[in-house]
């Protein structure tokens, strides 16, 4: 029975370092946006993201723009944020082509761990959208801030998902053991 407490115990351990991650969660992110907010194909666009205070950037090393075409699957070079001050990082990343697109910003921290936003759909689009509101789809409100998320972070299910097999398989092996034991 102590082995089979002592194998709960330490699954449970190795549960909880995946569900509270490093420093790296210590940042807030307050808000990240993109203007224009319907962009075409002819415009430039600039991303930007704020973190809270001053204590949060003080462990930032570097913050990078990271966007993908989601038609062509294709992901660009990343392009490195500057600080504007106050919290805010910002990049022109320049003109996109048309189509479905995604973006999340990373950040590179001092401690040598990283972290980032969830992923933002975005369109650009040289047509005005049906009902003529000049809404595009993108997943934000009015002034280009996240309203929603619909990209699931499948680094953390799996993480989660290898902890739960792993915790699994070291719950049988402490049971066949203690079946030989007896």
């Amino acid at each position: 029975m102590m082995r089979t407490g002592y194998a709960l115990v330490a699954a449970l351990l190795m549960v909880l370092s995946v569900s509270f991650p490093g420093t790296g969660a210590d940042i807030t992110f307050m808000g990240r946006s993109f203007s224009p907010e319907d962009p075409a194909p002819d415009d430039n666009i600039t991303f930007t993201v704020e973190v809270n205070g001053t204590s949060d950037v003080s462990n930032i090393s570097k913050a990078y723009l990271i966007y993908c075409s989601v038609d062509d699957g294709v992901c660009y070079p990343q392009k490195e944020m500057k600080y504007l001050g106050g919290g805010v990082y910002s990049v022109d990343a320049g003109k996109f082509k048309e189509g479905e697109w995604k973006y999340n910003i990373t950040l590179l921290l001092k401690d040598s761990n990283i972290t980032w936003t969830p992923d933002t759909h975005f369109n650009v689009t040289k047509e005005t959208p049906i009902d003529g509101d000049g809404d595009n789809n993108n997943t934000t409100d009015g002034n280009g801030t996240v309203k929603d998320n619909k990209t699931v972070l499948y680094v953390m299910y799996g993480a989660v998902g290898s902890m739960a097999i792993i915790t699994l398989m070291a719950v049988v092996m402490v049971l066949r053991m203690r079946g030989k034991g007896t």
